[in-house]
C-alpha cells in the first residue's frame, strides 16, 4: 500500500478531522443541514441493514474512531464485531470505546458479543476475519488510490466472500449544494464519484464476484434540489447462491489492540422447559377467547393454531410440538386438536406444569421468554 493510502485509512469515516470534511461542516457556512448529523445517519443506516439481514458477525474496515460500534452492538443477533484500521496510535487512544458501558450491564444483551479491535492493512486479510457474515466500509473507498482499492475489493469480495457488504461514499453530484465549494470534500479523498460512476463500478464487482447490489443513500437534499440525490450514496451487496465459496485466508497478520466480551443474559432453561412454558401460556390465552370451538365441556384448540405463535415456532417444529402435546395434554383422535377442560382449565394446566407454580409466576416467566425471543430495538 502506498504511503498516502496508509495515511488516509485512519480518517476513512470523516471522524479524525471532521471539521475538514465539507459535508460535516457545510451547515456552518450556509450549506445543507443534517439532523441527526450526517455521520450518525450513516452509522444508523448501516446498523439497520445489518439488522434486517440478521447478521451475527461483521468486520468494519476503516473503523476510524470506532464510533459505529455503539450502534453495531444494538443489533440483537450480533455476536462478533471486528474493527480494523491502519492508524495504530488512533486505535490505542480509542480502545476503551469497545468496553461495555454501565447501560450494558443494566440492560444485558440476549446473546454473547465479542468486540475486537485490530491494527491492520485492508489490502491484506487476517485469517481471524474468515467467516464474517458482513463487511462494512463507511466513507472508506474514496481514500484509496486505484491500485490499493482494487486489492481491497479482491480481499473482501474474492477472498473473504461475506454474504453481505455495505459501503458508503460521497455523491459528487451533491457537491453543488456546498457554498463556495471546489475540489473534494476532504483533503485526503482520491476521488468522488457521481451516482452513475459509482453504480457502474459496483456493477463490475457484481459481475466478477457473483453478487447482487441495491442502491440507497444517506443525507437528503433540500426538496428543491432532490435531483442531485443523497449526500452519501450507499451500495448493499448480497452474495448470490451461485457464488463460489470464500478462499482460505492465510495466517493472522493484524495486531490485536483490544478485545472485550459484553455481558448477556444466560438462559439456562432447557428446550423442553421453554416449550412447556410457551404452550401453557398460549393455551391459557386462547381459552379466554369465547369464540373457541367446544366439545363436551372442553375447549378445542388446533395444534396448527398453537404452532402459529412465533415463540413456539422458534423452539421446535410442528412434529415435536405434536409429540409434546401428546405426552402432556389430551388430544382429539386425529391428533389435530388439544382438548382443554372447560370449567377447570386453569387447574388442569397448572398440573401439567407442576405443583407449586401459580399463574402469576407462569405469566412472568413466559413474558421473560417472549422478551428473549422477540426483542425489538428502539433503532428499528
Amino acid at each position: 500500500m502506498t504511503t498516502d493510502a496508509r495515511e488516509c485509512q485512519s480518517c476513512c469515516h470523516g471522524n479524525r478531522d471532521p471539521g475538514s470534511d465539507v459535508s460535516e461542516s457545510a451547515e456552518i457556512d450556509g450549506g445543507p443541514k443534517f439532523v441527526p448529523q450526517l455521520y450518525v445517519q450513516r452509522y444508523s443506516f448501516v446498523r439497520n441493514v445489518l439488522h434486517q439481514h440478521l447478521v451475527t458477525s461483521v468486520a468494519d474496515i476503516g473503523c476510524g474512531e470506532c464510533r459505529m460500534v455503539t450502534l453495531l452492538k444494538t443489533v440483537p443477533c450480533m455476536e462478533s464485531i471486528s474493527l480494523v484500521d491502519l492508524d495504530k496510535r488512533l486505535l490505542e487512544s480509542k480502545k476503551d470505546c469497545i468496553r461495555p458501558l454501565i447501560f450494558d450491564y443494566l440492560h444485558q444483551r440476549e446473546k454473547p458479543l465479542c468486540v475486537r479491535l485490530f491494527h491492520g492493512d485492508a489490502t491484506e486479510l487476517d485469517s481471524r476475519l474468515q467467516g464474517c457474515q458482513a463487511v462494512t466500509m463507511v466513507e472508506f473507498i474514496e481514500h484509496l488510490v486505484p491500485s490499493d482499492l482494487q486489492k481491497v475489493i479482491e480481499r473482501v469480495f474474492g477472498d473473504l466472500g461475506p454474504r453481505l457488504v455495505v459501503m458508503t461514499t460521497p455523491n459528487a453530484e451533491f457537491n453543488v449544494l456546498f457554498p463556495n465549494f471546489t475540489g473534494f470534500r476532504h483533503w485526503d479523498h482520491k476521488f468522488e464519484w457521481s451516482r452513475t460512476e459509482f453504480q457502474s463500478w459496483c456493477g463490475d464487482i457484481c459481475d466478477k464476484y457473483q453478487y447482487n447490489v441495491t442502491y440507497d443513500g444517506v443525507g437528503n437534499a433540500p426538496e428543491s434540489s432532490a435531483h442531485v440525490g443523497h449526500c452519501s450514496q450507499a451500495a448493499i451487496f448480497t452474495r448470490t447462491p451461485e457464488a463460489s465459496s470464500a478462499h482460505t485466508v492465510g495466517s493472522p497478520c493484524y495486531t490485536l489492540i483490544a478485545e472485550c466480551d459484553h455481558p448477556y443474559k444466560e438462559n439456562k432453561s432447557t428446550v423442553e422447559d421453554r416449550l412447556a412454558l410457551e404452550v401453557q401460556y398460549h393455551i391459557r390465552q386462547l381459552t379466554l377467547n369465547s369464540d373457541l370451538d367446544e366439545n363436551e365441556g372442553h375447549y378445542v384448540i388446533a395444534v396448527e393454531k398453537l404452532f402459529s405463535f412465533r415463540p413456539i415456532k422458534n423452539i421446535c417444529d410442528i412434529d415435536k410440538l405434536r409429540s409434546y402435546l401428546h405426552s402432556c395434554y389430551t388430544l382429539t383422535d386425529d391428533g389435530e386438536n388439544v382438548l382443554v377442560p372447560h370449567d377447570d382449565s386453569d387447574d388442569d394446566l397448572e398440573r401439567s406444569w407442576g405443583e407449586g407454580q401459580s399463574w402469576d409466576s407462569h405469566n412472568v416467566m413466559s413474558q421473560n421468554f417472549k422478551e428473549w425471543t422477540e426483542t425489538e430495538e428502539a433503532w428499528d
